[in-house]
């Protein structure tokens, strides 16, 4: 019944028109080229839905184009966190090697330094704040660098299309600082408890927290600027270099000379998070010891 009526269908429109059906040996009715205008004089001779009826086939006409309605920057962040939060569940066995490479370095260095107290030396506090700081900045930003080193062709795939840039970096951001804020205080949790400072815990907690913000951040620039391939090596050499040779322990670029030149201060303080940690941590202790 379905072909019969789509052939006496097709050929009341093609009679409208003006034009033979063409047949075959095997019965099968090919019907080309019919007029928009025939459909559209049968669909007002059928007594339907004038609301319903099909468009003229006008060169001229000018057909509004189909314009895609993307949801809004809310709700694009709720889809990136549920997906990010996906993501970081099928990847937890290589987030918790990392996290427990942090606190292995973390108690590697305290076991190599040894308890602090008012016999401590200044140059025994360098020592423990460059082993400290270094194995938690370049492992801190090597593991910021896999949210959008990994996600950097979906994210431009994404955006091209219209998906809001602040929707993803948002969602991702907060996960991170979440992941690795835990990672932090973990690390400054193990800092109070073996190396016995006089200092308060929420003082070493935010130094850590402040740390891994600076860390992350210079993690997420690497993994925008340098190619995914060498990414990671190239990051490495950059953290290493800048937090031992820009820290201020050393006597080549030691705090006076840093505090000396307004623009040697402002060039360190932007790439060298050793250099806040080990001041920060060297006057806490010292305040405390007098």
């Amino acid at each position: 019944l379905t072909q019969l009526a789509s052939s006496r269908e097709l050929e009341y429109f093609h009679a409208q028109s003006g034009e033979t059906l063409p047949t075959n040996d095997d019965e099968e009715v090919i019907v080309r080229n019919i007029r928009a205008e025939a459909l559209c004089d049968a669909w007002d001779l059928e007594g339907a839905d004038t609301s319903l009826r099909p468009m003229t086939a006008d060169k001229d006409a000018e057909v509004p184009l189909h314009r895609h309605v993307h949801p809004t920057r809310f709700r694009q962040f709720v889809v990136f966190l549920v997906r990010g939060l996906l993501q970081r569940w099928r990847a937890k066995h290589l987030i918790l090697l990392e996290t427990f490479c942090l606190v292995g370095a973390a108690y590697l260095a305290i076991l190599v330094d040894g308890v602090n107290d008012s016999m401590t030396s200044i140059n025994m506090q360098y020592q423990f704040c460059m082993l400290m700081c270094l194995q938690f900045a370049v492992l801190m930003t090597l593991s910021a660098m896999r949210s959008f080193a990994e996600n950097k062709l979906i994210f431009y795939r994404e955006t091209s299309s219209g998906v809001s840039i602040n929707s993803f970096f948002y969602a991702q951001n907060l996960l991170d600082l979440l992941e690795h804020g835990l990672q932090a205080a973990w690390v400054s949790a193990i800092h109070v408890d073996m190396r016995t400072t006089r200092v308060t815990f929420w003082n070493i907690f935010l130094l850590y927290q402040l740390s891994m913000w600076f860390c992350t951040g210079w993690g997420y620039i690497f993994s925008l600027i340098f190619p995914r391939k060498n990414a990671y090596v190239y990051a490495g050499i950059i953290v290493t270099i800048s937090n031992t040779l820009l820290s201020g322990t050393f006597a080549v670029l030691d705090y006076k000379t840093i505090y000396q030149s307004t623009g040697i201060y402002l060039l360190v303080g932007f790439v060298s998070s050793a250099r806040w940690y080990v001041e920060w941590l060297i006057v806490s202790e010292g305040r405390t010891w007098g």
